[in-house]
């Protein structure tokens, strides 16, 4: 029989790890806490009201006065920053000419965002109205949003029979 060998395996040399991750001076973070502490002395912050207005149609051609489905149109979102508030307002254009400018109140009971809508019929006879509409606050505290502009254009009723197709499709969300 034959004798088989004997291997000698040599142990690895493991090097003795020598990074220690020395932070260098940990910088002071800055960060003061200005969170008030929640007690019954907190003051909920000021009611603050944001307004964004945006055109669902901003133009009109045809004749006059423009009707109310096709006549410009616009939503206005009401933000406010907590709820329950109450905010008043209205529309309000360049030329102050608006078809619908008495001031009007909103309530936000749980949520704090809410969508009015306006139709502009206002118009120029026999020409082209062009003018820019915008919502105004004054509770809780004055303010403006954007301006949008939009045109409403004149035209003498067609004597021939031809009709453009009314804008269909529309569903009216009651407000």
């Amino acid at each position: 029989g034959g004798g088989g060998g004997t291997g000698t395996a040599s142990p690895a040399d493991g090097g003795s790890g020598d990074d220690r991750g020395e932070d260098a001076e940990s910088g002071d973070g800055g960060r003061t806490a200005s969170d008030a502490p929640s007690g019954g002395t907190t003051r909920p912050p000021a009611l603050s009201v944001t307004v964004a207005v945006k055109p669902v149609r901003a133009e009109y051609q045809g004749s006059c006065p423009p009707p109310e489905e096709s006549a410009p149109s616009f939503t206005a979102t009401i933000t406010v920053n907590r709820a329950p508030a109450t905010v008043e307002y209205r529309w309000i254009t360049g030329s102050r000419k608006v078809s619908d400018p008495g001031w009007k109140t909103v309530a936000f009971g749980g949520d704090r965002s809410r969508t009015v809508r306006h139709t502009e019929l206002s118009y120029s006879a026999g020409g082209s109205h062009e003018d820019w509409i915008a919502v105004e606050t004054r509770t809780p505290e004055d303010g403006t949003s954007g301006h949008v502009s939009f045109s409403t254009a004149c035209e003498e009723a067609p004597a021939t029979g031809t009709s453009s197709p009314a804008n269909g499709g529309e569903g009216r969300s009651g407000g």
